[in-house]
């Protein structure tokens, strides 16, 4: 699968608890919701989804800048795609875009970058169920459809030095190859061991882009005034920006429901705990 972009590099660990159903279940949290794994990410919204041709898979790139090429249903000889956006939780940092390939047959998942952002690179990740190991995979230079030049893909310094993941980056410049390999190989096998499979969903009844956009603006408007003013002895870091981040999810929630119900009205509510008044 997936010829053309030359995977001649892998990396594999120990997952006697992963089957197919598991591997599916686990790659999905890091699909949707890339955040649980990587804390400079806000998360992730899936802006298509389409099915090809296992014969066109190569194409699944070009189908998904240009909108066209894609089957409306799956087959047996289809493989099924998306594209996903990344959101970073630094305000001025771009957002990028991956469409990724979900291969049933060969158990895996491949993702390829779209745009030319933050050194983002193909990579592929895939189930081996005759060894029960999760490998990675990935390659050293590939010409995108998208990028000027070429990508370079990681090297063997970036992987035997897995102090390098915790310099302080992005979100987006954060997944390198060593990154994977020290931080989110061990996470999905974790997930299934535990058999949780990080399945915590806090956002899903309101718009993520939104409710980003939202936060920032509120956080760049009253964190700074909230902290020269906080009278509690309790550490305002730690509050304040929690508390922004309640007021802009019940915001958004309720302006949603505005909309569906066509209410112009702003609703009431009643704080019955000990807040501190932000709404």
């Amino acid at each position: 699968m997936m010829d053309n972009l030359q995977f001649r590099h892998c990396y594999s660990i120990n997952a006697k608890a992963i089957d197919y159903k598991v591997f599916y279940n686990i790659t999905d949290v890091w699909i949707r919701r890339p955040q649980v794994v990587n804390r400079k990410l806000s998360g992730t919204v899936v802006t298509k989804q389409f099915h090809i041709p296992r014969a066109r898979v190569d194409e699944a790139a070009n189908i998904a800048l240009t909108g066209s090429g894609g089957e409306c249903c799956g087959n047996g000889d289809s493989v099924f795609c998306m594209v996903r956006k990344l959101l970073p939780r630094t305000q001025h940092v771009p957002s990028a875009s991956e469409v990724i390939i979900r291969d049933g047959v060969n158990c895996c998942v491949t993702f390829i970058p779209l745009e030319d952002v933050g050194g983002l690179f193909p990579y592929c990740l895939q189930f081996l169920p005759l060894t029960s190991e999760l490998m990675l995979r990935w390659c050293n230079c590939v010409q995108q459809p998208c990028c000027h030049g070429s990508l370079n893909c990681g090297n063997s310094a970036a992987i035997s030095e897995p102090n390098s993941i915790l310099e302080p980056r992005c979100g987006i410049k954060m997944i390198t190859v060593a990154w994977l390999i020290h931080v989110l190989l061990p996470k999905l096998v974790m997930w299934a061991d535990s058999g949780d499979e990080g399945r915590t969903k806090r956002q899903s009844l309101i718009p993520l882009e939104h409710y980003i956009e939202l936060y920032q603006l509120l956080k760049k408007k009253y964190a700074g005034p909230l902290i020269d003013m906080w009278p509690e002895v309790t550490d305002p870091l730690k509050y304040v920006y929690e508390d922004i981040a309640i007021a802009t999810y019940l915001m958004v929630l309720w302006e949603g429901e505005r909309k569906e119900e066509g209410l112009e009205k702003k609703q009431s509510f009643i704080d019955l705990g000990c807040g501190n008044g932000l709404l």
